[in-house]
């Protein structure tokens, strides 16, 4: 009885000298409970999202419901906004989802566009916090700020439906604008799932550019301390996406709204986070449990407990280089000059990379052919030595003597 005593008092003092902070840990919730986000400007937009548009799969009433809420907030703002429905087909029937599109009064025939855009669909579980309440929340704080500003540019906010399906909004909103449309816009920017990844990436082209540098540095000027990059050009580029037939392979890095207006010739800079330090290439975290992209972790409870600020900071980042390259005058002359800057379509046409190979192929078979021919005609001249030398050779008298 006494070991007994002994060793429940050994235990109890044991745990005694455990700080508390150690079973606090294993608590949910726990950065949610015990901290205050609402220094973050963003965290009440993202929030409020989050709690009034919980479920927004494409197709769906909570899709719907959403996109009302995002053409009442652009209007608060002070905004023109409209609601466009198109129809798709899902599991065997016809859908409707829905692009939210605002735009500041003031414009002018002579100016140049600049699109925003991010998608507000998610999947069917968790309540994609991060893919793409974050996106939708750097848009929103970017057209609070925009809409009492001035700018250079005619400015339109898009938020897309249907994303998750095959960038379903954007394709439609690109393939009802006119080729004037079309050409007027000088650069669209992309926001997709920029809050859980290990990094905030930038990317234009597969090759440098002023443009996309501009935005890494202006993002890298940030009171934070918090760095951003440009997407690795030889990292991530995803070949044959999903046999739509619509996108070439290039800008497929993040599968993401941006293919749609790149695919038409239109310059596009996308913001995303991740990790391209990993063994295989793209990942969303190093960290395993923090890659929680289409599962039910993507929530705004999880990403807090597992960054805490770091999970708001980059929204603020993201949206203040934004607001800052949109209404800074110095900015103007690498935006209008996008288009000068990319890749030219014919070099990086899958159709050109096969061709490609293909003459590779042909040319190494001709040589290939030219040399075997040459061999047997050496050696029907005399001119080779014939090796025909056998691994195994028969047994000789003399090998007795080698032992």
């Amino acid at each position: 009885m006494k070991k007994i005593i002994l060793i429940i008092l050994a235990i109890t003092l044991t745990l005694s000298l455990v700080p508390l902070d150690a079973f606090c840990l294993a608590q949910p919730n726990e950065i949610q409970q015990n901290k205050d986000y609402t220094s973050f400007p963003t965290f009440d937009i993202l929030n409020d999202f989050l709690e009034a548009c919980p479920s927004r799969v494409a197709g769906s009433e909570g899709e719907k419901n959403a996109s009302i809420y995002l053409r009442d907030k652009f209007l608060s703002y002070g905004l023109e906004c409209k609601i466009e429905e198109f129809q798709f087909q899902k599991d065997g029937l016809i859908a409707t989802s829905y692009n939210v599109v605002a735009s500041t009064k003031i414009t002018s025939p002579n100016l140049k566009q600049i699109v925003i855009g991010a998608h507000y669909d998610n999947v069917n579980v968790g309540n994609g916090a991060s893919d793409n309440a974050s996106g939708i929340t750097a848009l929103l704080s970017i057209a609070k700020a925009i809409a009492t500003s001035t700018t250079k540019f005619n400015i339109v906010f898009v938020a897309f439906g249907a994303e998750e399906l095959g960038m379903l909004g954007s394709l439609r909103y690109v393939a009802n604008l006119s080729t004037t449309q079309r050409d007027n816009i000088a650069l669209m920017v992309n926001i997709d799932s920029i809050s859980m990844g290990d990094n905030v990436y930038f990317y234009a082209e597969d090759i440098n550019t002023d443009y996309n540098n501009m935005f890494v540095d202006v993002a890298n000027n940030n009171a934070y301390g918090i760095k951003t990059y440009a997407k690795p050009i030889s990292k991530g580029i995803i070949t044959g996406f999903s046999g739509l037939g619509t996108y070439p392979y290039f800008q497929m890095a993040q599968s993401s709204d941006n293919s749609s207006f790149r695919s038409v010739n239109i310059p596009t800079v996308s913001i995303f986070s991740g990790n391209y330090n990993t063994a295989i290439g793209y990942k969303e975290s190093s960290v395993t449990s923090n890659n929680v992209m289409h599962t039910p972790n993507d929530t705004l409870e999880f990403g807090l407990k597992a960054l805490g600020d770091d999970y708001l900071k980059k929204i603020e980042i993201v949206s203040n280089c934004v607001v800052n390259i949109l209404t800074n005058i110095q900015f103007e002359a690498n935006i209008i000059t996008a288009r000068e800057q990319m890749v030219a379509k014919f070099w990086l046409s899958p159709w050109f990379a096969s061709a490609i190979c293909f003459v590779v192929l042909i040319v190494c078979g001709i040589l290939g052919y030219l040399y075997i021919n040459k061999l047997k005609k050496n050696a029907i001249l005399g001119d080779t030595e014939i090796k025909n030398n056998r691994i195994f050779k028969p047994e000789s008298s003399d090998d007795i003597y080698k032992l």
